[in-house]
């Protein structure tokens, strides 16, 4: 006789609290219960009784979408880094690449190198000996 593994759908009650600091003047107003229906479905399904620190409200860092800033402070309280966690159309949290967020392209500034100006002094005398020696 074969035998499979049938993956079965029920319903466990978590545990969690919520902590909302003011950050840049906002404030998280809204509805929480899909930040823990996403991380108890998502992303930490078999953990239990966490806090979410919510940092501000709602904001964009170009070029993700609006998102919220989280930070998860386990039962040992140990916390997770800081989490950009949007909503999609249907209600339904995820997180953003962080390999993205908030990456802005910067100018660098060229530098003069002292080893640079060295180098290139000595090259030329070696050239003008090179010449007075012909």
């Amino acid at each position: 006789m074969i035998s499979i593994n049938v993956p079965q759908c029920y319903v466990v009650a978590k545990n969690y609290d919520i902590k909302i600091t003011k950050y840049k003047g906002t404030e998280y107003k809204g509805d929480t219960q899909w930040i823990a229906e996403w991380y108890y479905t998502v992303y930490e399904p078999f953990m239990d009784n966490v806090i979410f620190h919510i940092r501000g409200d709602f904001h964009e860092t170009y070029p993700n979408p609006p998102h919220l800033s989280i930070k998860i402070e386990y039962p040992d309280n140990s916390f997770s880094s800081w989490l950009h966690l949007s909503i999609d159309e249907y209600g339904k949290g995820y997180v953003q690449n962080f390999n993205i967020a908030g990456k802005k392209s910067r100018k660098r500034k060229k530098r003069k190198s002292i080893l640079r100006k060295k180098t290139q002094g000595n090259r030329e005398k070696g050239e003008k000996r090179e010449k007075a020696k012909k």
